[in-house]
């Protein structure tokens, strides 16, 4: 019997997801294969919805304003219970990004993947299964057919029109000169 640790899952998917509240880079990278569900929690794409909301409406991480978010969508859905998650997860990453101090993108970029092909994976595992156990082979072979990993720019190359995080890095001011005179 195989016993499977989610903790590493959760705590990835926490980094991430801190990401992309506090970097354009990595929110720009995946705001462009942004679906509503890379993540397994529901918590988790709620926040991140709201992060790439931002990023499309002002091109830049939302940082601290993400909590500006979670009081407009208390004020509309009145789910003081589901507000506390929310509260919660949120305190828990800032906490974490307290302690942790420097923040790096690309290696965040790297969890990221990996964390959204894991995601993927397993959901595409549970169709799979629960369509082969109802003897239903054809859904199963439809849903694996329409399976798509999630692929982030230095994956699947750059496109400027999707990858605006990638965009904005080309241009970023604190970068070097290749030539100097």
């Amino acid at each position: 019997m195989k016993i499977t640790d989610h903790t590493d899952s959760g705590h990835r998917e926490a980094k991430v997801l801190t990401g992309l509240v506090v970097s354009g880079t990595v929110l720009g990278h995946v705001a462009g294969r942004w679906n509503g569900k890379l993540f397994a929690s529901d918590v988790s794409n709620l926040i991140a919805g709201w992060a790439v909301d931002h990023y499309r409406k002002h091109g830049k991480a939302p940082k601290k304003v993400i909590g500006d978010y979670l009081e407009a969508w208390e004020e509309r859905n009145g789910s003081p219970a589901r507000a506390d998650l929310v509260r919660q997860q949120l305190s828990g990453m800032s906490e974490a990004f307290s302690r942790n101090g420097k923040f790096n993108a690309e290696h965040c970029l790297d969890m990221a993947r990996e964390h959204f092909a894991a995601v993927g994976l397993r959901r595409l595992s549970e169709t799979l299964s629960a369509e082969l156990d109802a003897g239903r082979t054809e859904r199963a072979d439809a849903a694996l057919a329409s399976y798509c990993k999630v692929e982030l720019a230095s994956d699947a190359g750059v496109d400027l029109l999707l990858d605006a995080g990638e965009m904005a890095s080309t241009f970023d001011a604190s970068s070097k000169p290749l030539l100097s005179y």
